[in-house]
């Protein structure tokens, strides 16, 4: 709401979490002015938006210069590439955020891929979700390589894809090398018996 937004302008500092709601969606550049000074929101929320070019880059250039965020959630978002792909290199330097959550948001296996190939030298980010995102063997593919050298992840969130046996046969043999990965969702993945029993051993 507005007042939410007035609140978050200044700093507030009992506001830690903020979804963009509407109305705040509605006045951006205020929002996206007001996230790069801000530094009492922990948790930042955006539900089920479509983000323009300009809108995008944006965000991310304002994300560049926040250092307070320790978790950021898109739900059903749409990013372009070029947006999604800065979006996801900011996590080569950001050392505050800890948890991303990406659903429902059809992914591409550009973004992927870049994301894991940022997952192999962050260590900041111990949960991701991936959720609901159509991804595929190849994206589990990409991602499992990521988990072989990545030493900071503790939780992730792959279900309701269409990763198959071959994503989750990729999984499977890179666990067998990473140590730090606890917890794996791979709910709703088309798995068969070859592919269960790869991941269970």
């Amino acid at each position: 709401s507005a007042d939410v937004l007035e609140l978050f302008e200044r700093n507030d500092p009992n506001l830690t979490e903020l979804s963009v709601v509407p109305d705040i969606r509605r006045n951006f550049s205020r929002f996206v002015a007001a996230l790069k000074r801000n530094t009492a929101v922990k948790v930042l929320i955006f539900p089920e938006i479509k983000f323009s070019i300009e809108e995008g880059v944006a965000l991310v250039d304002a994300l560049l210069l926040n250092n307070t965020l320790t978790e950021l959630r898109l739900h059903a978002c749409k990013l372009v590439d070029e947006a999604a792909i800065r979006l996801i290199n900011i996590f080569k330097t950001n050392t505050t955020v800890t948890i991303l959550r990406w659903s429902n948001s059809n992914v591409s296996v550009s973004d992927v891929t870049a994301l894991a190939n940022v997952l192999k030298t962050n260590t900041t980010i111990t949960e991701l979700d991936l959720s609901i995102n159509n991804l595929t063997p190849a994206h589990a593919v990409v991602l499992a390589e990521a988990l072989k050298v990545n030493s900071a992840l503790v939780k992730l969130d792959l279900h309701a894809n269409v990763i198959g046996n071959e994503g989750a046969v990729a999984l499977a043999q890179a666990l067998m090398v990473n140590t730090t990965l606890t917890w794996l969702d791979l709910g709703y993945n088309f798995l068969r018996d070859d592919g269960a029993v790869a991941l269970a051993e």
